[in-house]
């Protein structure tokens, strides 16, 4: 009896699949493909040692003394490297180890030298592992809402819609970058380039928080509700009352 190679084919094609993306891999690619130097990168999340991995195959894309930080959640392999600084957080809840990743990632920004190009390598899990509470908020309301969001089975959209009312980095739409300060930022599933603000041009300050309507500020708890309770009312067209 012919044995069926079906099987066999699906896992060789699953590993030919894996293997093409893996982060490494695009990692090393890009920059080789790209020939740029920088002077500092940042490497986040579970993908941060294998993004880490493909940065050190290309020697000529840091600076001898470019500055490395890798943040990543406790459950994935650390990287051990002497010129990486490295961290763990919560993961997929944050924990103390989060908010100290998070803290020492915004110290780690604040001290780089101006004007010089920074690589930014981001994949899932860096939004728990490095994390800063909304003011007013504290690591249990996180860790509670976090836990009642991945209990209520949303989508994805709909618990970062609740998620950035709680997360001090989350509400940050990108990386702050000052004057003549460019950031690269290599994906896992894509590529992505930073613009070149003109010397001339004013800094940005990092990016904060919107004052949010008396509503919003509720507990974390209610919101979670809120959340779950919209997504029933617009997938059957209904829509709040007014008062």
């Amino acid at each position: 009896m012919t044995a069926n190679p079906l099987p066999e084919l699906a896992r060789r094609l699953t590993a030919v699949a894996l293997a093409a993306v893996h982060p490494e891999r695009l990692v090393r690619d890009e920059l080789a493909r790209r020939g740029e130097r920088f002077a500092a990168v940042v490497a986040l999340g579970k993908a941060a040692s294998a993004f880490a991995r493909g940065v050190r195959q290309v020697p000529a894309a840091l600076d001898p003394a470019a500055r490395r930080l890798l943040l990543r959640p406790h459950s994935t392999l650390a990287l051990l490297d002497p010129l990486w600084e490295e961290g763990s957080g919560g993961h997929p809840t944050a924990d103390l180890g989060s908010l100290a990743a998070g803290e020492r990632l915004e110290r780690w920004l604040a001290c780089l030298p101006e004007g010089r190009p920074l690589l930014v390598l981001v994949s899932g899990g860096a939004s728990a592992c490095v994390e800063l509470p909304a003011p007013g908020l504290e690591l249990e309301d996180l860790a509670a809402t976090q836990q009642a969001l991945l209990a209520s089975g949303l989508p994805i959209p709909a618990v970062n819609a609740v998620r950035k009312h709680l997360s001090a980095l989350a509400a940050a739409p990108c990386v702050p970058r000052p004057a003549g300060r460019r950031a690269s930022l290599p994906c896992s599933s894509r590529t992505c380039r930073g613009t070149t603000r003109p010397p001339s041009a004013p800094a940005r300050s990092p990016p904060t928080l919107r004052p949010t309507p008396r509503r919003s500020r509720r507990s974390p708890a209610w919101r979670c509700r809120r959340a779950c309770a919209g997504t029933s009312r617009r997938a059957s067209g209904a829509r709040w009352p007014r008062r």
